[in-house]
C-alpha cells in the first residue's frame, strides 16, 4: 500500500465503531480489484491494535472512504435531514475500481446512484493525504457546484477530531465556492476553469450543460480538460443522466465504441448504472400492477436480458455475471417501485426511461428521434388496441366495430382555415376507475376521421352528417370563436351553432407540454379503428418535437406540419372537458342543416 502517513503523527485511539463496511463480499472485492488481495482482510475486520490501525488500515484510501466520513441525507421521512456515516454503494465502488484502472471515465446513470457524491468525497480524501492537490468541480449552475464542494467541507468538518490531528490538517478556507486545507490542497467550484493546474476534476450533469449552454462545453474542453495532466493518478469523472442528442451522448457512445481497444489516459472509459441493479429501486408496498406497467416490464426484461450478454456490459468491472442465455426477470418489489416512480413522473414513460434507464439505449431512447408518442404508440400496437373494421365499412357507411350505441359520438375538431381541418369521431366513455393522481380513466374510442383544406364550415358539417352516428355534438378548440375567412364575419363556433350543433369549447392551456403529457398517458387507455382512422395513426406516429440546432436538442414545442393536425385533434379528445353522454333513449334524428339551437359548456381539463 502507498503509505503517506507521517510516522511522527499522533495516533488516534482505536474505536469500536470502526468496522468493516463494504457493499460486496471479500471474494467479490478481490475479483474486482486484485491489488487488495494481500490486505483484503482490513475491509472485513476491525483493527486489532493501534499499530494495525496506523500501518494497515489508515493507509488504504478504500478503507478511509468507508469508515471516516459522514454525509447529510436529504430527508429522514419526517422532513428533517440526517447526518450518517458514508458507506459506498456497489455502483460507487465500481466507479472507484474503474478509476484505479483508468483515470478518466464517463458515467451514464440512473438517478440517485450517488456518483457525484462519491466523486467529490474521494477527491476530498485525496486533499487530506496529498499536499497542494487542486480539485475542480463544475456543475450545471454555480449553486449546484457549490453544493458539491460543501459535501467535501461537511465530511471534513464532521470527521473525528482525533483523525484530523493524526493527519495534522485543518481547514483554512471555507466560503461559497472554495474549501482549502492548511496543507495547500483546495477544492474550487466554478462554472468553468480557464487556467491553472488541476489534479482532480468532477464534471457533473454534463448532459444538462450541453443542452443549456453548448459554449460552456467548448470552454470546459479547451480550458478545464487541458489544465489536467493526463497521468494515471489524476482522476476525471464526467457524469450525467441522458439529456438528449448532445455532447454527452457523443462522449458516452464513443467511449462505448472503444471497449476492448487500447486508449490513452486522455480518453475515457464508459460506465453505465441501470436502476435494475440499484437495491434502492425496490418497494415492499402491496400495490396492484396495472396492465400498462406489466407490458413495460415485459419489454424491459427482453431488452435488459440482451444487454447483460453484450460486451459492453461484461467489460464493466463489478457487474453481476449472468450465464449465457439468462433471461432477467423484474422482481415484484421492483415492479411495485416502478408504479410509484411512474406516478412521481406523471406517468411519463419517456421521462422514466431517461431518469431510470435499464440499458444505455433506453436512456437515449427519445433523444434519437424527437417523437412525442413513440413509446405509447408502440404499446398501443403491441397490446392489440388498434382494431380494424372490415374495409367495406367506410364505403357502405357502417359504424365502426368499436361503436357503443349507448353513448353519444362527439366530433372533435382541430380547426384549419388555411390548412387541414381535422375531425375525429370519438366516444369518451367513463369507466369509474381513477389513476394514481385521481383523474378518471376514460375508455376512448376513435371511430373514424375526416379532414380537408380550404372548405367552408357547412362542408365540414356535411361530413359530420354523413357519418353513421345520429349525434350532433362537436368539440372545438379555443380558437373556434374566432372569425373565419371562409364565411364573412361569422366564427366557426357560431356557424356550427346556427346549423344546430351542440358546441363544447375546449379551453386553452397556458403551456403546451402538460396536455401533451396527459395525452400520451391517455393513449394507454385508447382504442383506434385503423380502418376508419388511418391518417390519425400516421399523424400520431410522426408527431415531432422541434429541434434546436444551437442547443443541439429537441425542445418541448411541437413541429407544425402535416402530422400536427390529427395529433392536435386527438389531444383535444384526450383532454376533453366532458365524457360522452349516455343515451337512454334516442328521441332525435339527424337535424336538418340550418335548424335547431345549441348549448355550450366548458370547464374541466385544458388542452
Amino acid at each position: 500500500m502507498d503509505n503517506n502517513l507521517n510516522a511522527n503523527m499522533i495516533v488516534p485511539p482505536v474505536r469500536s465503531t470502526i468496522e468493516h463496511r463494504m457493499p460486496v463480499t471479500e471474494k467479490e472485492l478481490v475479483a474486482m480489484l486484485p491489488q487488495v488481495r494481500p490486505y483484503s482482510h482490513i475491509f472485513y475486520t476491525a483493527p486489532a491494535s493501534v499499530a494495525d490501525f496506523k500501518n494497515d488500515f489508515l493507509p488504504s484510501k478504500l478503507w478511509r472512504m468507508n469508515n471516516l466520513y459522514k454525509v447529510q441525507t436529504k430527508d429522514d421521512g419526517l422532513g428533517d435531514s440526517l447526518v450518517v456515516d458514508f458507506i459506498m454503494k456497489r455502483a460507487q465502488l465500481v466507479l472507484y475500481v474503474q478509476l484505479v484502472l483508468h483515470p478518466r471515465v464517463v458515467v451514464l446513470k440512473s438517478r440517485q446512484i450517488g456518483i457525484s457524491t462519491v466523486t467529490v468525497l474521494m477527491y476530498g480524501d485525496d486533499m487530506i493525504i496529498i499536499p497542494h492537490l487542486k480539485v475542480g468541480i463544475v456543475a450545471q449552475n454555480q449553486d449546484a457546484a457549490n453544493e458539491l464542494k460543501n459535501k467535501i467541507s461537511f465530511a471534513f468538518d464532521n470527521m473525528d477530531d482525533s483523525v484530523k490531528a493524526f493527519f495534522n490538517v485543518h481547514s483554512d478556507t471555507d466560503n461559497d465556492s472554495t474549501f482549502g486545507l492548511n496543507n495547500g490542497s483546495s477544492a474550487v467550484a466554478r462554472l468553468s476553469f480557464r487556467s491553472g493546474t488541476l489534479h482532480r476534476f468532477a464534471w457533473t450533469e454534463v448532459g444538462k450543460i450541453a443542452n443549456r449552454d453548448p459554449a460552456r462545453v467548448t470552454e470546459t474542453l479547451s480550458g478545464s480538460m487541458q489544465a489536467i495532466s493526463p497521468s494515471k493518478s489524476n482522476w476525471v469523472v464526467n457524469e450525467s443522466t441522458a439529456e438528449g442528442n448532445n455532447y454527452f451522448k457523443t462522449l458516452y457512445e464513443s467511449a462505448e465504441a472503444s471497449i476492448g481497444k487500447p486508449i490513452t489516459n486522455k480518453e475515457v472509459r464508459p460506465l453505465f448504472f441501470s436502476w435494475l441493479t440499484d437495491v434502492t429501486c425496490n418497494s415492499m408496498a402491496e400495490v396492484e400492477i396495472p396492465d400498462s406497467v406489466k407490458r413495460i416490464v415485459d419489454r424491459i426484461e427482453v431488452e435488459f436480458s440482451a444487454y447483460i450478454q453484450s460486451s459492453a456490459y461484461r467489460a464493466q468491472i463489478g457487474n453481476f455475471v449472468y450465464p449465457d442465455g439468462y433471461e432477467y426477470k423484474v422482481s415484484a418489489s421492483q415492479q411495485a417501485w416502478m408504479v410509484g416512480a411512474l406516478k412521481e413522473l406523471n406517468h411519463d414513460l419517456e421521462l422514466f426511461y431517461r431518469e431510470y434507464p435499464h440499458t444505455p439505449a433506453s436512456a437515449f431512447f427519445t433523444s434519437n428521434i424527437g417523437l412525442w408518442y413513440r413509446t405509447a404508440m408502440t404499446e398501443l400496437k403491441e397490446s392489440g388496441r388498434i382494431v380494424y373494421s372490415p374495409p367495406s365499412y367506410k364505403e357502405e357507411g357502417k359504424p365502426s366495430i368499436l361503436y357503443n350505441p349507448d353513448y353519444e359520438v362527439i366530433a372533435v375538431s382541430d380547426i384549419g382555415l388555411r390548412d387541414r381541418f381535422f375531425i375525429l369521431y370519438a366516444q369518451i366513455i367513463p369507466t369509474g376507475f381513477f389513476d394514481s393522481d385521481g383523474l378518471e380513466i376514460w375508455d376512448i374510442r376513435i371511430l373514424g376521421e375526416d379532414y380537408d383544406t380550404d372548405l367552408k364550415t357547412d362542408k365540414y358539417a356535411e361530413m359530420i352528417e354523413a357519418q353513421p352516428y345520429p349525434d350532433r355534438t362537436i368539440g372545438l378548440p379555443h380558437d373556434g370563436n374566432r372569425e373565419t375567412v371562409l364565411k364573412d364575419s361569422i366564427s366557426v363556433e357560431d356557424d356550427f351553432m346556427q346549423m344546430g350543433f351542440d358546441v363544447i369549447n375546449i379551453e386553452k392551456s397556458p403551456k403546451i407540454l402538460p396536455p401533451i403529457l396527459r395525452t400520451r398517458r391517455q393513449l394507454y387507455y385508447t382504442r383506434i379503428d385503423g380502418t376508419l382512422a388511418p391518417e390519425l395513426l400516421n399523424n400520431l406516429d410522426n408527431y415531432k418535437k422541434k429541434y434546436d440546432k444551437t442547443l443541439q436538442q429537441y425542445t418541448d414545442t411541437p413541429v407544425h406540419d402535416i402530422h400536427s393536425h390529427g395529433a392536435d385533434a386527438f389531444r383535444y379528445v384526450a383532454t376533453f372537458p366532458l365524457p360522452s353522454r349516455k343515451i337512454t333513449t334516442r328521441t332525435r334524428d339527424i337535424v336538418t342543416l340550418g335548424s335547431g339551437s345549441s348549448t355550450r359548456s366548458s370547464g374541466g381539463f385544458s388542452i
